[in-house]
């Protein structure tokens, strides 16, 4: 279970990298008035990708190492956390999807910006650095 969590801890800079440089040009091409299409909500559906691997990495170490019986953050909040951060980043994916074309690229791009920021405040603070 180390190997994951090392995985888990490298990976996690990635996804927050994704998640801001995403998040930051969705609302500058929003900014620009730039025309949404299949092709570019390619950069959102990865990022989304990106954070559900996270995710799926997060639940398997949660089930692994019994989070359960850690501590609460750990058994609880971190995990119903990044559960809600998911849910909220594939909320603004689908809403920019079916929604206004002119606010599709504001919505995907807020909607992971509001997930980013979730994320980085339920990482426990002994593992920022």
């Amino acid at each position: 279970m180390d190997f994951l969590v090392d995985i888990h801890s490298w990976y996690r800079w990635v996804v927050l990298v994704v998640l801001l440089g995403v998040g930051v040009g969705g609302l500058l091409r929003s900014r620009q008035g730039a025309q949404w299409s299949s092709d570019s909500e390619r950069p959102f559906t990865l990022a989304t990708i990106l954070f559900d691997l996270q995710l799926a990495i997060g639940i398997v170490l949660w089930i692994g190492d019994k989070g359960w019986d850690q501590d609460f953050f750990i058994k609880v909040i971190h995990p119903v956390g990044m559960l809600l951060a998911a849910g909220i980043a594939h909320m603004a994916l689908v809403r920019a999807r079916k929604g206004e074309e002119q606010r599709a690229y504001a919505t995907a791009g807020a909607g992971l910006l509001v997930a980013l920021v979730v994320v980085a405040a339920l990482i426990p603070r002994s593992a920022w650095f």
